[in-house]
């Protein structure tokens, strides 16, 4: 690698500003509707929805409440298979909760919220941004406001892909408030990763 290579992503992930991504509400449904995030269903994303599943039933079994923030088609839920007390799914796109909704019972709920303005009605023990949160001004702003409808002893859970311009910002903004309980990094073969970590909020892990 050059070392103009070098001086560019040194800028890019130490001196420019944190950018998130942009997608608008219509763009979104588009997406779901012509069925693009289908591929988080295929053998490359198991690893990771197989550690963030683990993570879950370690800390806190199956009589566990979860709020998924960004939770699309409800990929998490559906892999539960209905191991938890309570489930909410929330998802800007009502395209992608209409298709969540074929999921919903007595104990499963999906609602089509903008999270800026989501307020939840209830407290979780577990608040999960999956692959969410670097679509987001301010992503630390947003973990505080969630955290605080956690349980005593509550446990958030983040996941992010492996994009050291964008998302190794987020987490250094993070750690400096929250101490991280578990951190994973996982790839697969067409070389894409994860981070994976989990923050106890409110209880005698944080």
């Amino acid at each position: 690698m050059s070392f103009l290579n070098l001086l560019k992503g040194f800028v890019k992930t130490r001196i420019l500003p944190y950018k998130p991504l942009r997608i608008s509400k219509v763009v979104w449904n588009q997406q779901f509707s012509d069925g693009h995030w289908d591929y988080l269903k295929n053998n490359e994303e198991v690893a990771r929805y197989g550690v963030i599943l683990s993570l879950i039933s370690h800390y806190f079994g199956n009589e566990v409440s979860i709020l998924d923030l960004g939770c699309g088609t409800g990929i998490i839920c559906e892999k539960l298979d209905q191991k938890y007390s309570y489930y909410t799914g929330v998802d800007l796109s009502d395209e992608a909760i209409k298709q969540a909704s074929e999921k919903s019972n007595k104990k499963t709920e999906f609602l089509a919220e903008d999270l800026l303005k989501y307020i939840p009605t209830r407290k979780y023990d577990i608040v999960v941004f999956n692959e969410s949160l670097y679509y987001f001004e301010k992503p630390l702003e947003l973990l505080k406001k969630f955290s605080n409808f956690l349980n005593n002893n509550g446990m958030i859970i983040i996941s992010m892909w492996d994009n050291k311009e964008r998302n190794n910002k987020i987490w250094k903004t993070i750690d400096k408030t929250f101490t991280p309980k578990d951190q994973i990094f996982l790839s697969h073969h067409a070389g894409k990763g994860w981070f994976i970590k989990t923050y106890f909020i409110n209880g005698k892990n944080a």
